[in-house]
């Protein structure tokens, strides 16, 4: 992220025109009210005290991600009834220490309330969580049939696109919590500190509480990290808080009966390659949203009375589009982990890895799926055997392919829910963002999205008499 005089770039974006320096002023008339907590929390915003026919919960790094990745989507939910709770993890601060965050923060209000067809005012709705205070707004008034709106700010320090963090945040980022090269990362105010357990308790504490019938999320696949309009590259905190936002999720969904939301991921900056895709009225719509974002931003209030006229390429290209980043459709006798990669010979459109077997003796990985026989598999008995070589895939610390013997090793239970197992554990392919990620037999977990896979259909073929 760098600053020019003319030309902004903010969480990737650039916007044109003149940059009077951020605003100083809160966004319409926010009022101060008590800061709930705990079960009183819960009460004061869950459905019940809104009469909420559904809840979306969107989960991003930075104020402008939802607007230009996630966005029509949000309006259409509002539009539709639901209430919408907005989760940023970074305060956005780029490393800056005068009053960009405000500005930020005061944009986003100004934006969701032309997205609600509403004034700009809000009233302080701070939560309670895991011991642990979280700024929030709630929109004021929302119109008649319309859902509730609040804004939820974690207030982490910006890791910038390659997760090497700033120098007046200590270079902390999530991108190293999430590797481990830091045990804690601090906010940005020095109020709040958290481990990457305490923080994704804290998303799961959000999703258990507002209960989402839909969680939108950024690109939970995006490995190459950095920022271009050209090249398919993805900041370092959008990939991360899509891998905790699912994480999340997961612990969420195995801890509370019922509790079943849509996970949805988005593309972000590499979708400037791709073809527009939103209407003409969408794309009007998604930028007047934007716009009253762009005005708290890049001005200050009384000196750009009406929102700068033109955006530049990031923006212009980001409001015309919205892509999500589907699940892979396996082949047939294809196994396709959960974690994909953006990284070669993976690219941000095809990004799913397929179960092989590896170019050494006995050698199983996860590699970009391209139909291979080395990537087809079937079932005989209890055993998964590769169809290229009829060797069976053996559990151990490491997986390795083996002579079949009809051991404990080798009988394998593919789970409805996904998950591949045997007595020893179940198959984990570590996040490939991670350092030093492999493919590995671990303890089964139901809430590891690294134990999830999905297969096409497997021959299943009977022993020979």
């Amino acid at each position: 992220m760098k600053r020019a005089v003319t030309a902004l770039v903010c969480c990737g974006s650039l916007l044109a025109g003149p940059v009077a320096g951020p605003a100083t002023a809160t966004s319409g008339p926010v009022t101060s009210g008590p800061v709930t907590s705990g079960a009183t929390a819960r009460g004061a915003t869950a459905r019940g005290a809104t009469a909420c026919s559904r809840t979306t919960l969107v989960s991003v790094a930075h104020q402008d991600d939802d607007l230009l990745f996630v966005n029509p989507a949000i309006a259409g939910d509002h539009d539709a009834g639901a209430c919408l709770r907005v989760v940023y993890l970074t305060a956005g601060d780029d490393g800056r220490v005068d009053d960009y965050v405000r500005s930020r923060e005061d944009g986003v209000r100004a934006a969701y309330a032309v997205m609600a067809g509403a004034a700009d005012a809000w009233r302080r709705s701070d939560l309670r969580v895991g011991g642990r205070s979280i700024r929030a707004f709630t929109l004021d008034r929302p119109p008649a049939g319309r859902g509730e709106i609040q804004l939820l700010f974690l207030g982490l320090p910006d890791g910038h696109p390659r997760g090497r963090g700033s120098a007046s945040q200590g270079r902390q980022s999530l991108l190293k919590l999430f590797r481990g090269d830091i045990d804690r990362i601090s906010t940005v105010d020095g109020t709040a500190r958290y481990d990457a357990a305490a923080l994704v308790a804290t998303l799961r504490r959000l999703i258990e509480r507002f209960r989402p019938d839909t969680i939108r999320t950024l690109d939970h696949h995006s490995t190459r990290l950095g920022f271009s309009l050209t090249e398919p590259v993805d900041h370092s905190d959008h990939a991360v808080t899509a891998r905790y936002t699912l994480l999340a999720a997961r612990q969420a969904m195995a801890a509370t009966p019922g509790l079943r939301p849509a996970v949805v991921f988005y593309r972000a900056y590499g979708i400037s390659a791709l073809p527009p895709n939103l209407t003409a009225a969408e794309q009007a719509r998604k930028s007047a949203v934007f716009a009253a974002y762009a005005r708290h931003v890049y001005c200050r209030p009384g000196v750009c009375p009406a929102p700068p006229a033109t955006l530049a390429a990031g923006d212009r290209d980001w409001v015309a589009r919205q892509y999500r980043r589907e699940a892979p459709v396996p082949a047939p006798g294809a196994i396709v982990s959960w974690m994909g990669t953006t990284s070669a010979p993976n690219d941000d459109t095809a990004t799913a890895r397929c179960l092989e077997v590896g170019p050494g003796r006995g050698a199983v990985r996860t590699h970009a799926c391209a139909g291979s026989p080395a990537q087809g598999w079937y079932v005989l008995g209890a055993s998964l055997r590769s169809a290229l070589t009829g060797r069976c895939l053996s559990a151990g610390r490491v997986p390795v392919m083996d002579d079949c013997d009809g051991g404990r090793d080798q009988r394998w239970n593919l789970s409805p829910t996904g998950r591949i197992g045997t007595a020893a554990g179940c198959l984990h392919q570590d996040d490939l963002l991670a350092r030093h990620a492999r493919l590995r037999v671990v303890p089964c977990d139901v809430r590891r999205p690294e134990q999830r896979w999905s297969h096409g259909e497997l021959e299943a073929r009977r022993p020979a008499p």
